[in-house]
């Protein structure tokens, strides 16, 4: 609970258990505190004596410093810690300063929630800082005084103009009006927030009130400057006089809601009305709504309202459709392409070329002639190697701007890149949190839009509200698969649906005849994405299908021999994610495609299988000796983050008889999943159909004594641990020999025999002390110790 409140933006003002704190006596008194509050640093006694009396002598000015404290400690003693060569505030949880919050609030990188906490920050500041204090003889104080004040005012301005941006990138131009007034009271003559004024008026109906805002503008600067407003200033305001037409557009209308990426949206189109933005390319796997944002984003500037920002489109906004072009990939030369897409742009800007220039040329001159114009290239993914001529275009066609929807990079300088991935979706840890309101989570309204346009009666009830969720995951909050699993609701329960995703690639699919075809099912869709690789990308995705739940660079080369430059081009196409842990993710749907691609060729299939049996076995010896080097955090954390690669390689090591790379499993008990881990065991066993004396075999049955042991099955124990002993000293492994009689001892505890816990505890311990070895002979001692005093010894 905070007790002290201190105010000291605007006129100063302090609460003690809210009682307001007074009788400070004298202005330097009250400063004093302020200043101590402020700074939160220890301060000496001669600085702060020089601070507020420094035209006296040292001795009167140290004495009046000494009255000052003795008043502040009987205002605020728990606060101050007054020694003999220094004074200092104790500022802690029970301390609210007004200054230190504001600041925070102002700094957040919390780009969630920006504007509410900016509002709050805005909130807090009710005038310029120790507003009508005044100190008289005190000009070092002033100073700081003076400083702090104008360091707090600039914060503000800069908040103040932030969460102007805000409201203009959100439509909410009502509450960006109010604070741009607050703005200009407290700065007249901030240009930057007359052009955000300007704006917004204009787009809220009132553009002769927005044209009166620049002679205002105009007036402040020539009488306290004598100078003309900005060249940028001056553009907006020719802009706003002549913008009474929308531009022209081919944009189609949509006829369904756009359901979830506000963030997206709000950042694309910030990013268009920024000067320095020539490019923009959302870039995305199939499927995840690239079209449908760029869509809504240029149709914002077709609105009225939004006309008058700093990129006004009049030359026009073009759809350039460049998917059904080349879908039949009729087209086998670069050149064709080339040609195919300056001829689309052309005659959808309605554009004739003379004969004696190219195309590509009077496409140019056209664009040059014409006023801002944004064109929106979707699907460019078929024409990526001819994304220099959109460097030409760029270059040579300074009014024109590009937004640009594709699953790979264009990778050129001017490209601004907007990543897409799935809609958001409740945990399953959330789930119980989340029966309130499931809908606010995008992936999950937009289910239900598409799921009640097939049945006008569907309403989510709390009993189908995990299935949905787990549908979600399934896709990731992929928008092309929610619709099409939302559209067999129909005859189909949710769980049904979710079950016949899990089960089967082809499962979601669509007959609606107005769905190019490369959307009608996820197969489609991804044999779209796989054509467009080259022979060692289709190459590596094939291999990669191996891994469960992420990978490591290393392990891809070692497994997939995938290098570095084959995953960033994965990810460049949207195939594949970068964590910032380091770790590879492939959607597990995608990962399913891959896997099919691979079982067409058996040979790689089974090479590549062993591979990734074999190293995970190995990440395991080592990552087993770190273990017993007591890395444990460590170790755990990545045995954690390998458990489906280890799980998956095991089963495979199983079904082909791997029996080395089966024995080194030992290391997964460490993950607690013991229960998984014996009924792999039991696979492994049943899999060496002729016992023999080998060391694979010895290792395997110590491994599932170990596990007996853990779920408490003592028979079992007993059985395969004694026949391991025979096992493994015939293969002359007396290290593993001594481990598996430390196991029977602790067997042999647990069931009460005393004197055989005993007797193998006391050798075993030995033996083990003789090799060098310290975990088990761990296990030896405190299950030794145990044994002897439950028999009084």
């Amino acid at each position: 609970m905070t007790d002290l409140h201190i105010k000291v933006l605007g006129q100063p003002q302090v609460t003690l258990h809210n009682k307001a704190v007074t009788g400070f006596g004298t202005a330097k008194t009250e400063a004093l505190f302020y200043f101590l509050a402020v700074t939160g640093q220890p301060q000496t006694r001669e600085v702060l004596a020089d601070l507020f009396w420094g035209e006296m002598d040292e001795g009167k000015a140290k004495r009046n410093l000494t009255k000052s404290l003795s008043t502040l400690r009987k205002l605020v003693d728990p606060f101050l810690e007054i020694e003999r060569q220094s004074v200092a505030f104790k500022s802690d949880a029970s301390v609210q300063l007004d200054t230190k919050l504001f600041q925070t609030h102002i700094e957040s990188d919390d780009k969630n929630a920006q504007l509410n906490v900016l509002k709050r920050a805005i909130d807090l500041y009710q005038g310029d800082f120790l507003d009508g204090i005044y100190v008289k003889d005190s000009l070092p104080f002033e100073e700081w005084m003076l400083n702090q004040r104008e360091h707090y005012r600039e914060l503000m301005l800069d908040g103040l103009e932030n969460l102007v941006t805000q409201y203009i990138h959100q439509g909410d131009y009502d509450n960006g009006i109010t604070y741009a007034n607050r703005l200009l009271e407290l700065d007249p003559w901030r240009e930057s927030a007359h052009r955000q004024m300007m704006t917004m008026l204009a787009r809220n109906g009132q553009r002769n009130a927005a044209l009166a805002q620049y002679e205002t503008c105009r007036q402040l600067l020539d009488e306290e400057f004598g100078v003309e407003p900005t060249a940028e200033t001056t553009a907006l305001y020719k802009r706003l006089k002549t913008a009474d037409a929308p531009p022209p557009h081919n944009l189609p209308p949509q006829s369904d809601a756009f359901i979830g990426r506000e963030t997206e949206l709000q950042q694309l189109v910030a990013d268009l009305e920024n000067n320095s933005c020539r490019m923009l390319t959302l870039v995305g796997p199939g499927g995840v709504g690239k079209t449908r944002l760029a869509l809504q984003g240029a149709t914002r500037f077709t609105d009225p309202k939004n006309l008058t920002g700093v990129t006004n489109f009049q030359g026009g906004i073009y759809l350039i459709a460049l998917a059904g072009l080349v879908e039949d990939d009729t087209l086998g030369k670069p050149a064709g392409y080339a040609e195919l897409l300056i001829s689309t742009i052309t005659n959808t800007l309605q554009m004739t070329a003379s004969g004696s220039t190219s195309p590509l040329n009077a496409l140019i001159t056209q664009l040059q002639k014409a006023g801002p114009t944004l064109l929106v290239l979707d699907n460019f993914e078929y024409f990526i190697e001819e994304a220099h001529l959109l460097d030409r275009l760029l270059q040579q066609a300074p009014n024109l701007k590009l937004l640009v929807t594709s699953r790979e990079r264009l990778n050129l300088r001017q490209e601004w890149v907007l990543e897409l991935t799935g809609l958001t979706y409740p945990s399953t840890d959330a789930l119980g949190s989340t029966t309130t309101n499931p809908e606010k989570y995008s992936a999950v309204a937009l289910f239900m839009e598409r799921a009640r346009q097939v049945r006008g009666d569907y309403a989510l009830g709390d009993d189908e509200l995990p299935d949905v969720i787990k549908i979600c995951r399934l896709v990731d909050g992929t928008p092309l698969a929610l619709e099409l699993a939302a559209s067999l609701r129909r005859l189909s329960t949710c769980a049904e649906i979710a079950a016949g995703i899990e089960a089967n690639l082809d499962f979601l699919s669509s007959s609606l005849r107005n769905l190019p075809v490369r959307h009608r099912s996820l197969r489609a869709m991804f044999e779209h994405s796989w054509s467009l690789l080259q022979p060692e990308e289709q190459d590596g995705l094939r291999r990669l299908s191996v891994f469960r739940g992420g990978f490591q660079q290393e392990a891809a080369k070692d497994v997939a021999d995938a290098a570095r430059p084959v995953l960033a081009s994965l990810i460049d196409k949207s195939l594949l994610r970068h964590s910032p842990s380091g770790r590879y993710h492939i959607h597990e749907l995608l990962r399913q495609y891959a896997a099919e691609k691979l079982a067409q060729n058996p040979p790689e299939q089974e090479a590549t299988f062993n591979r990734h049996s074999r190293y995970y076995a190995t990440f395991l010896q080592q990552r087993g000796g770190e273990y017993q080097e007591a890395e444990h955090t460590k170790v755990l954390s990545e045995l954690s983050a390998e458990a489906d690669n280890i799980r998956a390689g095991w089963q495979h090591a199983i079904g082909s008889e791997q029996n080395a790379t089966v024995a080194d499993i030992n290391q997964y008990w460490y993950l607690g999943r013991f229960e998984q881990a014996a009924g792999l065991y039991h696979k492994s066993l049943a899999a060496l159909r002729a016992p023999s004396p080998t060391w694979d075999r010895g290792l395997d049955l110590h491994q599932q004594g170990f596990l007996a042991y853990q779920q408490g099955d003592y028979s079992t124990a007993h059985r395969r641990l004694t026949e391991s002993l025979s096992v493994l000293a015939a293969a002359g492994d007396p290290l593993y020999a001594a481990r598996s009689n430390v196991l029977l001892g602790m067997v042999a505890y647990s069931r009460g025999e005393w004197d055989e816990a005993t007797r193998l505890l006391s050798q075993s311990h030995k033996d083990l002390e003789a090799l060098g070895e310290s975990r088990y002979r761990g296990y030896a001692l405190s299950t030794l110790g145990l044994t002897l005093h439950a028999t009084g010894q």
